[in-house]
């Protein structure tokens, strides 16, 4: 199954019935192809009360339930990502969870002062998950804001930009 997350084949069902080692590299036993797994990421274990997770000194680390292990015992229900990529236990089986997309982020009556100068004030700003917007502060004559301290409100005006993540 393709996913717009690595742009690659992500397993949706990891089953550890063996040591196996979870990492980007082609020889990985299972292969997570995506930028922020590293090529050796980790090792997972079966063993009597289910599955047993070592980190492999990865550069994005293990979290189990949002906290990052260098190594810990998998239960029921816990989550644990490579990176950015998360599965559930279930059993000895890991099951793929969906890609969560970023995060809403709203601001209402939003003032950004620089030194003793408001730069902006009373903006309202809504930006919509998977989005990434930028402002730019500008004089009239298209340089950007001076470095000097002093009254700068009336002579400046932002520029914003967006730039939305393509659709999965």
């Amino acid at each position: 199954m393709a996913d717009a997350l690595s742009g690659g084949n992500l397993p949706d069902l990891i089953r550890v019935d063996r040591p196996v080692i979870i990492g980007r590299a082609t020889n990985a036993a299972v292969r997570l192809p995506h930028p922020a797994v590293s090529r050796r990421h980790a090792e997972l274990r079966p063993d009597h009360d289910g599955i047993s997770v070592r980190d492999l000194r990865s550069r994005t680390g293990v979290l189990v339930n949002g906290v990052a292990v260098t190594g810990a015992r998998l239960h029921e229900a816990d989550v644990v990502a490579f990176g950015p990529v998360a599965y559930e236990v279930k059993g000895q089986l890991l099951l793929r969870r969906p890609h969560v997309d970023g995060v809403k982020v709203e601001a209402r009556n939003l003032t950004i002062q620089r030194g003793g100068s408001i730069v902006l004030q009373g903006v309202n700003l809504t930006i919509p998950a998977n989005n990434f917007v930028g402002i730019r502060l500008r004089t009239p004559g298209g340089r950007g804001l001076p470095h000097t301290d002093g009254p700068r409100e009336s002579r400046v005006r932002p520029e914003i930009a967006r730039r939305r993540r393509p659709a999965p």
